[in-house]
Parts: structure tokens; sequence; C-alpha cells
């Protein structure tokens, strides 16, 4: 408890203060002194001053109305000290400091709360013999980070984080190696008013990694355990992993690769993985190679996964311009509730010539045949990050039926920011059984970027069926004008077990035109698309109309235009969507860029089936951003007005989003 008493954050927050005024001084001064002695030598000083802030200004109005202002400010130093001993390549050194003070207001219809922080952060950077001829090198690193927030209603955020790492560097041109140890403390100490419980968290993490490779080969082998030093709870576990990849070629244009990955983790969520992937290409003539592939995956988890793989590809290519692949697949999966087995054969030739009558021809065609045969008992089926690109209109169907829409998680391409349902996107229930994640507008997810989704659903019944596919694609393209068509479809047929309504034929055909004319001043695109989906009996037809207009007006300013229509009929409802992006990007001067950008979307949706009416979304943005850098000064300014409004039922209440948001950096430069 001694750690939320008044004295020692004063003390802190003092200690942070003079650290951003002395600090300075302490480098000036070693810089003054280097001259004295031959053996250190210290590069300038770099020091660099940050102010920042941040005001949010929301009103929502609707069912759930409120207002709130969010105010932030920042302000800090970033000092950077480089040298040497005696010759960089045989002790270099580099120490950075960075403290900062932030404080933040907060104003909501029925309460207002102040929160102060202070942080300091340095890193030391130590390298001995690392550029010398000796065989052996060192590197140091140690590295710290404390944060003290204080709220006004009693709130309280204390952070420390504490990292040590050393390793030592083999440089043997055979097989360098080397050994890495790594030990990070974390205190965090956390309340959310005077009255309530506080939340700590005491670990030691510590690692050990070795590492080395040569022209052929990569090992990597490591080892973590984690001591959770909080009485009330038990996290500690003991990690071992192991990586090897190995290249062996041969002949011409011939080579084998085998990769292993093996973890295994002891104490809090136990688990064992273990992946054997080996490739084979063997190049028989000018024309053509094989590719040979096996893959065993086993996790153990809960329940026991057991996965194989192997593979058998012939390529063939003629002149350069038509490649035939020949390909037979077998794969298995088994664990308590799954026993599965494939076994797909697939032909498909791609056919490309460049300058034919001064055009450029793509052509394909495949054919597939799968036999699948599926033993599952009752039970969920856990599905991990699965990959999808998010569409115009922003509604990503998924892949499997009979989701429980409660389990889904949607997190960013790299699974480090998990996103909220009716912040983000929504889930809607499609026919069929299928399931719908729809995006947000304004949220924090865009068209064309990566979503990954993890949920539960129920097992599919033991079943026996046969999946037939047929494909083609054909493009042509003259340089201002491009067309292109493509159709895929694929058809089950069952063999025994549970009826056909667990089957799922597939559809996706797509169509689309493009012209561009490049001339002095503008750069013009139209484009059109249709793209129809067939999935689960689940239809839907898009039409897509895009538009890009880009103006030259001056040597310095440039106007851009981009609109969107795309109109959707489904099986149960129809939706219009609508966007305009203009925006100009002027330069008056080669220091200064201004950027004013006029944002409109909305998207309409409208039930057929029910007759139930309609949703609309809508999100406008307009605004610009200022960025100046002149000398030894960057400052960069920022205002936006956005609106969003949404009308989720004709007999409820429209809702509708304001906010106003200013944002100013500027950072000063001293050397």
């Amino acid at each position: 408890m001694e750690r939320f008493l008044v004295a020692p954050g004063l003390q802190r927050c003092v200690t942070v203060c003079k650290a951003i005024v002395i600090t300075p001084f302490l480098f000036w001064s070693a810089n003054g002194n280097a001259a004295d002695g031959d053996w250190l030598t210290l590069y300038p000083t770099e020091v660099e001053a940050l102010i920042s802030i941040d005001r949010i200004d929301r009103q929502n109005s609707g069912d759930n109305s409120y207002h709130s202002l969010d105010y932030e400010r920042e302000f800090g130093v970033s000092l950077s000290q480089e040298g040497y001993v005696s010759d960089p390549d045989l002790a270099w050194f580099q120490l950075n400091v960075e403290p900062s003070i932030t404080r933040e207001d907060t104003e909501t219809n029925s309460i207002t709360t102040e929160e102060d922080g202070d942080e300091l952060d340095y890193l030391l950077q130590i390298s001995l013999l690392q550029e010398t001829t000796v065989p052996v090198g060192f590197d140091v690193e140690v590295q710290n980070s404390t944060n003290l927030v204080t709220g006004s209603l009693g709130s309280r955020y204390d952070n420390v984080i504490n990292s040590k790492q050393a390793s030592v560097d083999w440089k043997t041109k055979v097989f360098p190696m080397s050994l890495t140890y790594r030990e990070e403390l974390l205190e965090q100490d956390f309340r959310s008013s005077l009255s309530s419980q506080i939340s700590s968290r005491d670990e030691d993490l510590q690692s050990w990694v070795i590492q080395g490779g040569s022209s052929k080969l990569d090992l990597r082998l490591e080892q973590k355990t984690l001591d959770d030093r909080v009485v009330t709870r038990d996290n500690d576990f003991e990690l071992s992993q192991g990586h090897i990849n190995h290249w062996l070629p041969w002949g011409r244009k011939s080579e084998l690769r085998s990769r292993l990955n093996y973890s295994d983790n002891t104490g809090y969520n136990p688990y064992k993985r273990l992946s054997l992937d080996e490739t084979a290409r063997i190049q028989h003539t000018d024309n053509t190679f094989s590719r040979t592939s096996y893959r065993y995956y086993s996790l153990t988890q809960n329940i026991e996964t057991v996965k194989q793989l192997g593979k058998f590809e012939l390529h063939h290519n003629l002149y350069n311009n038509l490649t035939t692949i020949a390909s037979v697949e077998v794969d298995s999966t088994h664990s308590e509730s799954l026993d599965e087995k494939n076994q797909l054969t697939d032909l498909r030739s791609q056919y490309h010539k460049q300058d034919l009558f001064g055009a450029n021809v793509n052509a394909g065609l495949g054919i597939s045949y799968e036999l699948t045969d599926r033993d599952s008992n009752v039970g969920l089926v856990d599905v991990v990050d699965e990959s999808y690109v998010v569409p115009l209109g922003g509604e990503v169907t998924l892949n499997t039926r009979f989701i429980l829409t409660s389990s889904i998680i949607v997190t960013n391409a790299d699974s480090t920011l998990v996103y909220g349902e009716g912040l983000d996107y929504n889930v809607i229930d499609l026919v069929n059984d299928l399931t719908e994640i729809q995006i947000i507008p304004g949220g924090q997810i865009n068209e064309g970027e990566t979503i990954r989704v993890t949920y539960q659903a129920d097992s599919l019944p033991s079943q026996e069926f046969s999946t037939t596919q047929a494909r083609y694609n054909f493009g042509i393209d003259l340089g201002w004008i491009q067309f292109s068509h493509s159709d895929s479809k694929s058809n089950d047929s069952l063999i025994s077990g549970a009826d056909e309504s667990f089957l799922n034929d597939s559809r996706i055909t797509s169509t689309g035109i493009e012209f561009r004319w490049n001339l002095i001043n503008y750069d013009i695109f139209l484009g059109a698309e249709r793209r129809f989906i067939l999935s689960g009996g689940f239809e839907s037809t898009i039409y897509t109309y895009r538009q890009t207009f880009s103006w030259i007006y001056s040597s310095d300013a440039r106007w851009n235009l981009h609109t969107i229509e795309s109109f959707t009929q489904q099986d149960d409802r129809e939706r219009d969507l609508y966007s305009l992006d203009l925006s100009l990007d002027w330069r008056p001067l080669p220091s200064l860029s201004i950027r004013p950008t006029l944002g409109f979307w909305k998207r309409q949706s409208t039930e057929v089936a029910s007759g139930s009416g309609n949703s609309d979304d809508e999100f406008m943005t307009a605004g610009f951003t200022l960025h100046w850098n002149y000398r030894q000064v960057v400052m960069n300014f920022s205002y936006f007005r956005n609106q969003r409004t949404t009308l989720t039922d004709p007999t409820a209440t429209e809702s509708q989003l304001d906010e106003d948001r200013v944002m100013f950096k500027l950072v000063r430069r001293f050397l």
C-alpha cells in the first residue's frame, strides 16, 4: 500500500522534471570534457523537444445521447548520445533518455476527470569487438520504462518495465552463431478509484536463445520461463521452442527444403505443437519439373489434433507462354471430434502472351475432383485466425456454417489489435446458417485491409461426398482498356451419410472492364465490374462502378477525386453503396505541405424477404493536415470534423455522432 501514498508520486514527478531540465546539461558537459582524453570520443548530442496536443469533442444524439470532451497534452524531451572508446570498431555505445509529462482532461454529461502522467524511458546499448577481426563479439542492452498516471477521482496506474539483454556472437564463416539472454521485469499496480481494489501484476520473464546459420541451414533454439509473483494467481509457464530450416540444392534447379518447428509449453495454458515440412523440386527437362511435398502437423491442447498432407505437382512450360500443372493431393485430419480424409486431383493451364497484336493476353482453364470422407462426433470446432480481405461495402461472409456468434473475435492482420463489436463491426445472421461480419463506417477497419476471425462452430455431420470444380479466366490488356472475366463453379454430390442440406455448392463469376487515359495534366480511370457469388445456397450479385480523376493544377498543386457506386442484390436484401473522396495535394513552399480532404460514405440496406424496412449508415469527414519542416523544426497540425449517422430500423430513432478533432505536434531539434 505504500506505493499509493502521495509522497512517492510527487517525488517521481519531481524526478522526471529534473530529468527534463538537467539531463541536457549533463550531456553537454560530457561533450565539453570529451576532448580532454584521447580514449573517449563523443559525437554531438542529439536533443529533441516535443509538444503534442490532441483534442476530441464528441456529440451523440439519439436514444443514448451523450457529450464528451477529451483534451490531452504532452511535453517531452528526447536525448541521444553516441560515442566510442579508443576505436568505434572496438567499443561503441549509445544512450537514449526520453522523459515526458502528460495531462488528460475528460468531460462527459455527468462527470469531469483529470489525469496527470509522467514517463521516463532510457535505453543503453553497448557493442564490443563486433566490427573487429576477433572471432567473438558482445552486445549489451539495458532498457527501463517508468509510467505513472494519477486521476482526480483516485484512479492510479503505476507501470515499471525493466529489461536487460546480453548476447555473445561467434563470427565464424562456416556457421556463425549467437547466444542471447534476456530478462524482463514487469511491476504494475492499477485501481480505478479510491474505493476500488488494487490490481497488481508482478512478472519475471527470462529467455535463452541460440541461433545460427550457414548458406544452407538455419537453427534457432529458445527457452522461456515466466515467474508470476502475484500470490493470488498462477500464470507461470515454461516454453521450449526449436526451429530448423535446411536447404539442399543438387543438379540443375533441383533442391530439397526441410523445415521443423517444435513448441512445448508447460504450466499456464499448456500445449505441444510439432510441424514437419519436406519439399523436393526436381528439374527433369528444360520445360518440365516436379514438386513433391509432405506436411505433418500435431497440436495437443485440450484435445489432440493431427493433420497430414501429401502433394505431387508436375509443371510443364511451353515456350514460356503456356504453363500446365497436374497435381494430386491427399490429406487427413484426426482428433477426438473429427476424422476426415480428402483426396484431390487437379489439372490447370495458364496462358500468357505479351504483345499479341499489341495486346497482353491472359487465359486459364482448370478442373479438379475431390473426395471427402468425414466422420465427426457431436461437439464444437475451433477455427483460429481465419483470414479475410475486407471488400468494398465492408461485408465479409465467413466460410463456416453453424457458427456460435457469441464466440466471434475479430483482430487485425497480425492479431495485435482486437476490434470491438458494435464499434468496428456488426455480426449478422444470413440464410442457410451463414454468418456475416459487417464493417461499421468510421471505425478502425477499412476497405482492403486484412482481418483475422476466430470463432467456434457446431461440427458438421458424418458424410462422404465428392466435389467437382471447373474454372476458367480470360483477360486482355491494350493499355488504355482492360477486360477480364473469370468463373469458378463447384458441385458437391452426396455418396453416403447426412442429407444434402449440409453440402455447399458454390460459384463465383466476375466480369470487369477498365478505361485509362494519361494526358499531360490529367489521369482518368473508369471501371465497372459485375460479381456473382453463390455459397451454401446464398446468392449475391454486386455491380460496382469506380471513377478516379487526377488533375495537376500547377507544379505545386494536384487535385484527386475518387468515387464508387455499388449495388448489391441478395436473397433477403438489397444494398446500395456510395463513396466519394476529394483531396488536394498542395505544396506552396518546399518545406510546407497542406492537404485538405473531403469524404462521403453511405450504405443503404433494404430487407426484401421479410419486408421489415431498411438500415442506413452514413459517414462524412472534412478537414486538412499541415506538415512543416524547416531547419530543425518539424510541425504537424490537423483538424477533422466527422459525422456518422446510423438508422438500424425505420421505427428506431436515428443515431448521429459528431466529432471534432484537433491534433498538433511540434518537434524542435538541437544538435
